[in-house]
């Protein structure tokens, strides 16, 4: 799987800015109302154990010291999306990895690690921006 993930991102980045994922995403943000909560998993098509989520900017460095996999290929540099890249991990190996970008805005506290038990919650009113909070089921 780790080989299908590099080679797929535009601009030859080991991350999508379009998905399945993103679409469910967006979709659950338009739908609201603000404060509702949808389990990160039910976005997904596919099995997940952990979420990591880097905001925009991260050092690609942290990030693959964060998933002990070389995702960027050792490369330098910081990660140079309007937005976080979330990275979906099943068994310690990546399953999918996303730029959030607009239209959608996704934030959480720093940078997290959440497992399969992760929720987004509705953050704007439509027509508003459509923003999503990342958290831990167990947080407030």
């Amino acid at each position: 799987m780790m080989a299908w993930l590099l080679g797929c991102g535009a601009g030859g980045h080991p991350y999508v800015y379009q998905s399945p994922t993103t679409e469910a995403l967006q979709a659950f943000s338009q739908r609201g109302p603000r404060g509702a909560e949808m389990p990160l998993s039910d976005a997904t098509a596919f099995e997940w154990d952990q979420v990591h989520y880097f905001s925009e900017g991260a050092r690609h460095d942290q990030i693959e010291q964060a998933l002990d996999q070389p995702l960027f290929g050792g490369r330098t540099g910081r990660v140079g999306e309007p937005g976080p890249l979330l990275v979906f991990v099943r068994e310690r190996e990546v399953v999918e990895a996303i730029a959030v970008i607009p239209p959608l805005f996704l934030s959480a506290n720093a940078s997290i690690h959440a497992s399969a038990t992760a929720i987004v919650v509705a953050h704007s009113k439509p027509p508003a921006p459509h923003l999503l909070l990342l958290r831990s089921k167990d947080q407030p």
